[in-house]
């Protein structure tokens, strides 16, 4: 009798022991299992915290194992094989260490106000947290998205663990947010993933002020994939490729170099002046940039990888194409500068392959070297060559002998001691260039060469363009007197003054770009107000300024049409 005693007091011993160190917890279906089982059996991390699990097994057919990394194994005598859950034994409970309840219920809890506090990040999204109840109070939600979904899913898997901890969890609770808005989730399954918000804050701004109010194709539909297509990059969309043919009212300087992952653009007849590609361009279509007759110059990334043969068709008014990459496949059987009258110069880097391709010797090629291009060319070259300075001075002469021979009118002999120009004090290079004795110079005028040149005359000529160089200081009013035919100027961003009237006798003139902040503008000796700026009757010129450019809020610019740009 006291041995059985012993005995039963021994298990009740026992019984009592193990309810104080151990709890079980209920688990309800397969899924959660996967949220709290073993850490190499898809597990969220908490199967540290278990002893072992409480699982459905054919005793008559099967002898329970134990396992080191599996808590449960069960070796089948029919099919004489070890069956491992989840897959074939679902367990319904585990057994926890009591101190490793309260920590594992604590740490869930933890994770949940984390991943709650990640929807701080959405300004359309109310919701408060009842902490007695342990509900999730959603007030106001709209739209969806994967980065959205991938939260909410997280809130909920971290409350069906608390369920399993705590008696009364309260949860998620939508019905109210359902209600007060029906936009709820509209988007899902839809887009998976959010619109990168600085990319549409920038297609925003090409198309606002552009657009003819009340006109049916001025709305943009973001699912249009005939308008606009996109690419997820880590649960965000940015646009792949735009479609903006249809607004021709789209005008002026064009920046899609902020679209980093824009492989195609479609801006045929679009009326642009300046346009700056997009860094990840991949290729030119027939629509890309045809018939867009303003543009003078354009600049194409290193990632272009081939061309339309039609994709500068139209382009009227270009004179230079710069390649920053290799060579790029040409598609089609015709010219690349058909229909353009003017010869269209190509630079490239010589360092890139396949410009030595036959079919480029077509083309009026430039080799350059490296950044090379556009306006600092000439001084790459002149380095590139070992030219001194002295040296240098002579390549300017060589190319202002180039201008004159555009006028019938013969030029000097001797240009270094022509007075038409003035050199700087090293007489290294060329000051002041005063071409208004050769008026007959007409098309297109590039001073960019002249990297030392503060001044220039241009009274009278019958140029069509002007490329001015970046060392300009300032504009006197002769400097563009009774030029009829130029229709738009670029003004360089060290222009700090200008006389009025500047552009007095420009006729064709419709628009002005300016790099920098507004010049100072000064009356000159016969007596013209300060605010003609431009000259009498020229209100109608439109002024191009950069966005955070700062002095055009002086009277003199009040009665120009002023239009901002990146």
């Amino acid at each position: 009798m006291k041995k059985l005693k012993i005995v039963l007091l021994a298990v009740a011993g026992l019984v009592i022991l193990y309810h104080l160190m151990f709890v079980e917890i209920k688990l309800d279906n397969s899924k959660s299992i996967n949220h709290i089982g073993p850490p190499d059996k898809m597990s969220s991390g908490y199967g540290d915290y278990f002893l072992f699990r409480v699982s459905k097994v054919d005793w008559e057919n099967s002898v329970f194992i134990p396992y080191i990394r599996i808590p449960i194994v069960s070796f089948s005598s029919k099919s004489e094989e070890y069956l491992m859950p989840p897959n074939i034994v679902f367990a319904e409970h585990a057994v926890l260490f009591r101190w490793n309840y309260y920590k594992l219920r604590q740490k869930i809890k933890s994770e949940l106000l984390e991943e709650m506090s990640r929807l701080d990040q959405f300004e359309d999204i109310e919701y408060e947290y009842d902490e007695e109840k342990m509900q999730l109070n959603i007030k106001k939600n709209v739209g969806w998205s994967k980065v959205r979904s991938e939260i909410f899913y997280n809130i909920q898997d971290k409350f069906d663990l608390l369920s399993r901890l705590y008696p009364n969890v309260g949860g998620i609770c939508k019905e109210k947010a359902d209600a007060e808005n029906e936009k709820f989730g509209m988007l899902k399954g839809q887009l998976e993933a959010d619109y990168d918000k600085a990319e549409l804050d920038l297609l925003n701004k090409l198309l606002i002020n552009k657009l003819t109010k009340g006109n049916s194709e001025g709305r943009f539909d973001l699912k249009d994939t005939s308008q606009i297509r996109w690419t997820e990059t880590e649960g965000t969309l940015n646009i792949s490729w735009l479609d903006l043919r249809k607004y021709s009212q789209i005008s002026g300087v064009m920046d899609l170099s902020k679209f980093k992952k824009m492989e195609c653009v479609s801006l045929e007849g679009l009326n642009l002046l300046m346009l700056q590609l997009p860094p990840a361009l991949r290729y030119l279509d027939e629509h890309s940039v045809s018939h867009c007759k303003k543009i003078v110059r354009l600049e194409l990334p290193e990632t272009l990888e081939y061309i339309e043969s039609a994709a500068f068709e139209g382009c009227s008014g270009l004179k230079e194409v710069v390649f920053k990459g290799e060579a790029p496949e040409v598609r089609g059987d015709r010219l690349l500068f058909e229909g353009i009258k003017n010869k269209v110069k190509i630079y490239y880097d010589k360092s890139k392959k396949g410009w030595n391709d036959k079919y480029w010797e077509q083309y009026e090629l430039v080799p350059v070297k490296g950044k090379a291009v556009g306006r600092d060319q000439q001084k790459e070259q002149a380095e590139e060559k070992g030219i001194t300075l002295s040296e240098a001075l002579k390549e300017e002469l060589t190319e202002l002998g180039k201008i004159l021979k555009k006028s019938k009118k013969k030029a000097p002999e001797n240009l270094f001691q022509w007075d038409g120009i003035r050199l700087n004090d090293n007489q290294t290079a060329i000051k002041r260039l005063d071409l208004s004795a050769y008026p007959d110079i007409s098309g297109e005028l590039d001073l960019s060469v002249f990297e030392k040149l503060e001044y220039v005359s241009l009274k009278g000529l019958k140029v069509s363009n002007v490329i001015l160089p970046e060392s300009l200081s300032y504009l006197d009013a002769d400097s563009f007197k009774n030029c009829e035919k130029i229709q738009q100027v670029r003004v360089p961003e060290n222009v700090k003054e200008m006389y009025s009237p500047a552009f007095a006798g420009c006729k064709s003139l419709q628009i002005v770009i300016f790099e920098g902040n507004a010049p100072d503008i000064v009356g000159n000796s016969n007596g013209h107000r300060v605010d003609d700026v431009f000259g009498k009757g020229m209100e109608k010129v439109q002024i191009y300024c950069k966005k955070n450019s700062k002095g055009w809020v002086e009277s003199c610019w009040d009665k120009y049409e002023k239009v901002r740009f990146e």
